[in-house]
């Protein structure tokens, strides 16, 4: 099992390239590849934004300033939560695919 989002992507492209491969499967694969790698650079940056947030939030705290950036974090977590439930549907959905391909495969 992969340790890492790139190592997932990694082998959705090296399978992609196997000669036994048909070309329907191998794009499935290749935009697997690519979402995985889109959606992990993109909750990167999201949390590096929310880190900011917090150190900005903890720095020059006004009620109104703590109030807007409350609202702010809590938009940037309900997103983050949307994007990692979106991984992990495209992280089962690759996993169906690779099932198939095994069955189809025989392996």
């Amino acid at each position: 099992m992969p340790n890492s989002n790139d190592e997932l992507a990694d082998l959705c492209l090296d399978h992609a390239w196997r000669d036994e491969i048909d070309d329907d499967s191998r794009w499935l694969l290749e935009q697997a590849a690519k979402r995985i790698n889109r959606l992990g650079r993109r909750c990167l940056r999201l949390s590096h934004k929310l880190e900011e947030m917090e150190a900005k939030r903890e720095n020059e705290c006004r009620p109104i300033m703590c109030q807007w950036l409350s609202v702010m974090a809590f938009w940037s977590l309900c997103v983050l939560a949307s994007l990692y439930t979106r991984w992990l549907d495209a992280w089962a959905s690759v996993g169906r695919q690779f099932a198939r391909l095994r069955e189809n495969c025989g392996l």
